[in-house]
């Protein structure tokens, strides 16, 4: 079972949204903010917020920013669930789908010749879940390469281990069919507990690997080709995080765009809820993928995925 997709792990809970404890002085009025708002001064702070009759008052200044601020969130979250929604219908009809099947990894990946692929894209369990990690590094990694053309790359989300990092470069840089480079996601918006005699993670690495022939990237502009990209992880709260430690939509849809081109091969031995190979299906091309969770095969499926 894909453990890292059942657990939260620490440092990617959601932030809490409990309400802040009112300071500063109160204002009078019945209750409508926007009829207080010009007394307080803070009009600014409810610019685009819409109409808050709703919350009940008397509020502070501070109130009514944390107020406003609510609200945007709210609206933000309504337009990401109908864009999702839009999406997931979009894809039910798309002549190109995403194909998961409820399979080992390994196994899965024996059922494609070698040279056949042209993107390898994956997001593998991390070593917070995998002991030792050392032998499942090895239990795919060369044989996932195997599958991929010379003309083609791969693209591994790791965690920011030292010993994972160190369990994937050992294999990687023994082997002369790829080129290898290590590039960065990082995030800010995901809260959890402050470790006290270390520095928090807020990344993780990306082992990008490029073929001997791979033709050159395909970026839409030079801040994609950064080998650091911040970029805010999935939000439950904005309805497009499906599962623990998914990585953005968007980072998938950038990386298919940069090493592939319609009707390649996109396979993910980990695929989990279905992001990479959606978002190659998107692009169109062939996303194939695998994993051995039902749990996260349904979700998949609901996101527009066959699963066969």
């Amino acid at each position: 079972m894909h453990d890292k997709e059942q657990t939260q792990r620490n440092g990617m809970t959601e932030e809490g949204q409990s309400r802040p404890a009112t300071d500063g002085a109160q204002a009078e009025g019945t209750g409508n903010v926007i009829d207080i708002v010009p007394r307080l001064g803070a009009q600014a702070a409810l610019s685009g917020a819409g109409d808050l009759r709703t919350y009940p008052g008397p509020f502070s200044e501070t109130d009514i920013v944390r107020i406003a601020r609510e609200i945007k969130r709210r609206k933000a979250a309504e337009g990401a669930k109908v864009r999702v929604d839009t999406l997931a219908a979009q894809r039910m009809t798309a002549h190109l789908r995403a194909i998961g099947t409820n399979a080992d990894a390994v196994t899965w990946l024996n059922g494609f010749s070698d040279a056949s692929v042209d993107l390898l894209f994956t997001d593998p369990p991390y070593s917070t879940y995998i002991e030792p990690i050392e032998a499942f590094v090895d239990s795919w990694l060369l044989s996932a390469l195997s599958k991929v053309k010379d003309t083609g790359s791969a693209y591994i989300f790791i965690g920011a281990y030292p010993r994972e990092i160190a369990a994937y470069l050992n294999v990687l840089l023994g082997q002369t069919a790829f080129t290898v480079q290590t590039l960065v996601w990082s995030y800010k918006n995901t809260l959890g507990p402050a470790p006290s005699h270390s520095y928090k993670n807020n990344y993780q690495m990306v082992l990008f690997l490029r073929g001997k022939n791979a033709p050159r990237l395909q970026p839409a502009n030079l801040l994609e080709q950064f080998s650091s990209q911040e970029m805010r992880a999935p939000d439950g709260r904005l309805k497009d995080r499906f599962h623990s430690w998914q990585k953005p939509y968007k980072i998938a849809d950038m990386f298919v765009r940069h090493s592939t081109t319609q009707g390649d091969i996109v396979i993910d031995p980990f695929m989990c809820t279905g992001t990479f190979i959606l978002a190659a299906a998107d692009l169109g091309r062939i996303g194939l993928g695998c994993d051995n969770d039902d749990e996260v095969l349904k979700t998949a499926e609901e996101r527009g995925c066959i699963i066969v």
